[in-house]
């Protein structure tokens, strides 16, 4: 762009022209002023646009996706350390053909598009949220072929996103793996991630629970660290861990993963309703611990249950465990009674014999343990595969 300044503007006014030329040439007009001004003429080219410019955001070297085919695009990640710039590229594949991928699961957070990726050797403008999770998942050595409904999605084609969203489920349900970002790791959330990577962990013997070692208030703060993030509380996160063949939670560095097929779920399940109704937890000197909502990963878990189970036609039933974990805040004035009063439902249709409950003789932690026992046992908890009942399977479940 062409700007004009003036430099300097003088004006004179004359009574006579220089060397007489008004008495031979022309007469000066009474009034004659003469003006002098200097210009100064500059060029200022305009700005290249900037690498988060919303017209670079809308056009990564998108292809037409073939609806028809159900083609998707996944990007493969390239790899590098944590502070290296990010790059990608952009490959396209139809899920009739299962290609090998893996699906993110995170929040957006803020809708301002200010970092970015090298997309296809462009810049493509991203989130905050997403560039924290692309630098934490990505690779030191290898690519990672990831499914982002940020990127692989245009999201100015509305065509195209209203079909890729109705693909959403098959694409969250045929990825190897749901890769799911809670955030950056915090003061509390290395405590919070270890021991529930430990209660997912189905290998673990709980005799070796790592809470013995470390003060409630800092378990407590440390589970609720996890919990009360995002993630959690978002409503696209039902589908997308609900349908996974297999999840992985990231927080920082620390990662904690599980199967979704019925086995898995029912022991993770039966671990944390057992450890959260132990008197470790239930005890009135553990009021932190006991007053912990295990809410927002139980419904995760029922739910791939139900998912996993209604795809293999099993029927899921409430258990003793389940009706003892829902009511466990009730009152009593001996803490036994808490199971007394939950197997008086025991359904005797079994033809099973209890083991000798209601029992005053035993210890609380005693009573736990049997009463734990039992319900493994009544309901096939840790065989393989569990035991059928009524064409179905006893598992866990609300």
């Amino acid at each position: 762009m062409t700007y004009f300044w003036r430099v300097f503007k003088d004006v004179l006014i004359l009574k006579s022209l220089p060397f007489g030329i008004d008495s031979w040439l022309f007469p000066l007009p009474k009034g004659w002023k003469f003006s002098i001004s200097i210009w100064a003429k500059f060029t200022i080219d305009d700005p290249l646009p900037s690498p988060l410019d919303p017209a670079i955001r809308t056009n990564p070297a998108y292809t037409p996706l073939a609806a028809e085919k159900k083609q998707i695009r996944l990007i493969d990640l390239s790899p590098g350390d944590y502070h290296k710039d990010l790059e990608a590229t952009l490959v396209t594949y139809s899920l009739g053909d299962w290609p090998y991928y893996e699906a993110l699961s995170y929040t957006w957070g803020s809708l301002e598009a200010d970092r970015k990726i090298i997309l296809n050797g462009r810049d493509f403008a991203i989130g905050k949220s997403l560039e924290d999770a692309l630098r934490t998942l990505r690779r030191h050595d290898s690519p990672r072929r990831i499914w982002i409904d940020a990127i692989c999605i245009n999201q100015d084609n509305i065509p195209e996103r209203n079909h890729q969203v109705q693909m959403m489920g098959q694409i969250y349900g045929q990825a190897e793996n749901v890769a799911v970002f809670l955030g950056l790791a915090s003061e509390h959330s290395k405590i919070g991630m270890s021991i529930l990577g430990f209660l997912v962990d189905i290998s673990n013997p709980l005799e070796d629970r790592p809470w013995l070692k470390i003060m409630d208030e800092a378990v407590e703060l440390g589970i609720q660290d996890i919990f009360h993030r995002e993630w959690f509380w978002r409503i696209w996160t039902i589908q997308e861990a609900a349908l996974a063949k297999k999840i992985t939670l990231t927080c920082g560095s620390q990662t904690i993963s599980w199967t979704s097929d019925v086995d898995t779920l029912r022991r993770i399940l039966f671990r944390i309703k057992s450890v959260a109704l132990s008197p470790e937890w239930q005890s009135t000197q553990a009021t932190r611990l006991n007053n912990l909502d295990w809410s927002p990963l139980l419904n995760i878990l029922e739910m791939q249950l139900r998912t996993v189970a209604l795809k293999e036609h099993i029927t899921i039933e409430k258990n003793l465990l389940d009706i003892a974990f829902d009511f466990r805040h009730r009152r009593c004035v001996d803490p036994r009674d808490k199971y007394f009063a939950i197997f008086g439902l025991a359904d005797k249709s079994e033809g099973r014999q209890l083991f000798g409950l209601p029992d005053y003789r035993l210890s609380l932690e005693e009573v736990h343990n049997r009463f734990m026992t039992e319900i493994a046992s009544l309901h096939g908890i840790f065989e393989t595969p569990p035991r059928r009942k009524n064409g179905g399977y006893w598992t866990f479940a609300p």
